[in-house]
């Protein structure tokens, strides 16, 4: 059993003609439209791809630049803490040199000051012992000589030297 398809030519021709019809009715009315937003959704697509493009390298530039900013701060706060140091070490070097120059002038004043002191001392002491030889030689003259004075005289003219020593 064959079974034999009539095709129906008339049906056949009207669909045709149908889908020919609707193909230009679509294509006068709405092709041209779809179109045109199929183009502006590309055109939107595209500014926005670029405009996200142009961010993208906008803050890949930034940061770039902060990084490098960053690393500038980093070398500038070296070299400030270096020169802190520097001039640190510069200003404890000169006080202490000032403190040894100011000891040492102390010092030396000092030294001054005990040798003129030792000299008033031994010019004192000379006066003094020419004062008591002139006393004693005074005394001698003023008293007849015996032995037993003159050990006296003696006596008491060393314990007056051994008084002013003292």
């Amino acid at each position: 059993m064959q079974i034999h398809v009539i095709p129906d030519w008339q049906n056949f021709l009207l669909q045709l003609l149908n889908t020919v019809l609707m193909f230009l009715f679509v294509k006068h009315f709405a092709w041209g439209h779809v179109h045109k937003l199929i183009a502006q959704r590309k055109e939107i697509a595209t500014a926005e791809m670029n405009e996200a493009q142009s961010l993208k390298a906008s803050v890949e530039e930034l940061h770039h630049k902060a990084t490098e900013e960053i690393g500038n701060a980093k070398n500038e706060a070296r070299t400030i803490i270096e020169k802190s140091k520097q001039v640190a070490e510069a200003m404890k070097d000169d006080i202490v040199h000032e403190a040894k120059e100011k000891a040492l002038r102390t010092l030396k004043r000092a030294e001054e000051e005990i040798l003129l002191t030792e000299k008033k001392a031994a010019a004192s002491l000379k006066e003094e012992t020419v004062h008591l030889a002139m006393e004693s030689a005074k005394r001698l003259l003023q008293k007849e000589i015996s032995p037993e004075t003159h050990r006296e005289l003696f006596r008491e003219m060393l314990s007056e030297v051994g008084e002013v020593l003292e």
